[in-house]
């Protein structure tokens, strides 16, 4: 049976979480936290539960959204970066 595109299949061993970017809000700057998303399909993921306090930070995105996801270029290289959420 196959999952629709909506729901996250539970992730194989050989399928490690993806480490994308969320940005920070309330910060003053541009700020994006490292966090652990599973690719469900083309530019949509989930992410996945993970440590979050939300009294020391506030994510955009928050664990168990579905977001779409798009490649940027950053001073460091190519980044994933979260960039909204799926409905």
């Amino acid at each position: 049976m196959t999952h629709p595109a909506w729901v996250p299949r539970k992730r194989r061993r050989s399928e490690p979480p993806r480490a994308d970017l969320v940005a920070l809000l309330e910060e003053g700057t541009s700020v994006r936290r490292p966090i652990e998303a599973e690719h469900i399909q083309g530019d949509l993921y989930v992410i996945i539960d993970q440590p979050y306090d939300h009294e020391i930070e506030r994510w955009q995105f928050e664990p168990g959204d579905r977001v779409t996801c798009q490649w940027i270029e950053s001073s460091g290289g190519r980044i994933l970066v979260a960039t909204s959420k799926c409905a």
